[in-house]
């Protein structure tokens, strides 16, 4: 007798992003492009396709949206922008400390 079993979350608990579906492909066209913060000089980052890129740190990162969430996979954790929207050329959205906005 044998058994297949598939786990969604990693040993460490987090999700895996490849196990996680896409919720919003129209959101994410709305999001493509570079975004900073009010007064920045240069685009802080820039969201990508399937990733999302921090100039700062010359990194990118995965990402998905789920329920209008946006949840990007770093090393050691998971980030999320919760109900983030785009209104033109601004984005808005909630983390721990708040509504938040960028703009392109």
């Amino acid at each position: 007798m044998s058994s297949l079993l598939g786990c969604k979350e990693m040993p460490n608990g987090k999700l895996r992003p490849e196990t996680i579906k896409d919720s919003s492909s129209g959101l994410r066209n709305k999001l493509i492009g570079k975004w900073g913060g009010l007064g920045e000089s240069k685009p802080v980052f820039e969201i990508r396709k399937d990733s999302i890129c921090y100039f700062q740190q010359s990194t990118k990162y995965p990402y998905k949206i789920v329920n209008h969430d946006f949840v990007i996979f770093f090393p050691d954790h998971e980030g999320i922008l919760r109900n983030i929207r785009v209104d033109h050329d601004t984005i808005f959205f909630y983390d721990d400390y708040g509504l938040k906005r960028g703009y392109r």
